[in-house]
């Protein structure tokens, strides 16, 4: 959306500061922000947090793959997190239909604070385009061709840690994210886009991103991370060339991680990964991440059926067959694959609707079987689930 250029005068007296708001909106159905414009059936969900206002636009075209709520506490907890200067007061966000439609990218920033990501995106993964294209509306600053890599790198970096800390993701899927741009050999250097493939900025980018954030973090003596940065450089009303950059990185850390990060940027010497104790080291525990799955059904009871005939444990678990008026009890695995203890809501489904449900927390590392049961009514053919696993139940 281009909107017509508007000029405004007037003069001001007394005490009361005076404002001027300015606000597009559609002829016909639709939703627009400042430089992106929905056209067609939608509706707004607001959500406002720490002086930031959300407008998640979900057009009736659009089936989300996440739940709005979800989609809106991810970029309410990233609007909190990242500290890195002043927020734009409002922020539009379009979940894209995506059936039948071949888009080009995931997800596009347009303009300072509007964004559109795929209705079908997912927030339980390392790439993180909810996220992702939020960080972009809080990267003011205009870099040069040596720090271009910045702005995607940092995004992409975010996305992940955010997705490690709040989703279902484990730190050996967050390593292999970080570890992407080293599986291969390239001759990419970050400060010269000339060298780069499609996703070197994504990939490397990210890498180094998170080697920076965590050298900052344990050579700190007020725990500075990465946003120290990142804010510097939003602060400063010029473009930021790599000078300005590592002196940053040199303010928010010192000098030993200024000079032992320039062969990251200025050269294609490879970036090691590093590991969980020393991502503990640098930045605590791994907080308590829960996953929920079917049972293996290799242990007696794992899947077991009760009712007025029988009272049996059931064989494998891919079909099932039981008769009306008899129930499947299936002991729901709920593993806390964090170090600290995490709280647990698990829940059976059938057909996609929920039939049965427990709470509770399980400490960090542990695995708890809970047991959940369903009794079926009438005959057919039924789906049951208990996170990302699914069996068959015939009746």
């Amino acid at each position: 959306l281009r909107r017509p250029g508007q000029t405004t005068r007037w003069q001001a007296y007394g005490r009361e500061p005076v404002t001027f708001d300015r606000q597009t909106v559609t002829a016909g159905p639709g939703a627009a922000g400042d430089s992106l414009v929905y056209l067609g059936e939608v509706d707004l969900y607001p959500r406002t947090t720490d002086n930031q206002t959300f407008r998640l636009a979900v057009p009736a075209a659009a089936n989300m793959t996440e739940s709005r709520d979800d989609v809106l506490d991810a970029m309410e907890r990233a609007s909190n997190d990242l500290a890195v200067g002043e927020r734009d007061s409002s922020i539009f966000v379009v979940a894209a239909p995506t059936e039948g439609v071949p888009w080009a990218v995931r997800g596009l920033s347009i303009g300072d604070s509007d964004f559109w990501v795929g209705a079908d995106e997912r927030l339980a993964t390392t790439d993180n385009i909810w996220v992702h294209e939020y960080v972009h509306t809080r990267q003011e600053y205009d870099p040069t061709t040596t720090t271009r890599w910045t702005k995607e790198g940092f995004a992409s970096y975010y996305a992940a840690r955010q997705a490690l800390q709040y989703q279902s993701v484990t730190f050996e899927e967050f390593a292999a994210a970080m570890n992407a741009s080293t599986t291969r050999s390239t001759s990419a250097t970050l400060a010269d886009p000339a060298t780069w493939d499609n996703l070197t900025a994504y990939r490397r980018g990210a890498l180094v991103a998170g080697q920076f954030d965590r050298r900052i973090h344990r050579t700190s003596d007020d725990g500075a991370t990465i946003d120290a940065v990142v804010a510097s450089m939003n602060a400063d009303t010029d473009t930021v060339n790599a000078s300005e950059f590592f002196d940053a990185v040199a303010a928010a850390g010192n000098e030993s991680v200024r000079e032992s990060m320039r062969p990251a940027v200025y050269t294609n010497q490879s970036v090691a990964m590093w590991n969980r104790s020393q991502h503990v080291a640098a930045f605590g525990p791994l907080p308590g991440r829960v996953v929920y799955g079917l049972p293996r059904g290799v242990d007696p009871g794992d899947y077991r059926v009760r009712g007025p005939y029988r009272n049996a444990s059931l064989a494998g678990n891919d079909d099932f067959t039981l008769v009306t008026g008899e129930s499947i009890v299936v002991q729901g695995r709920v593993s806390n694959v964090g170090n600290a203890t995490g709280y647990y809501d698990v829940s059976l489904r059938v057909n996609d609707t929920v039939v049965d449900s427990a709470d509770g927390e399980v400490s960090g590392g542990n695995v708890r079987e809970v047991p959940l049961s369903h009794t079926f009514a009438r005959p057919g053919v039924y789906e049951i689930g208990v996170g990302n696993d699914t069996a068959t139940v015939t009746v």
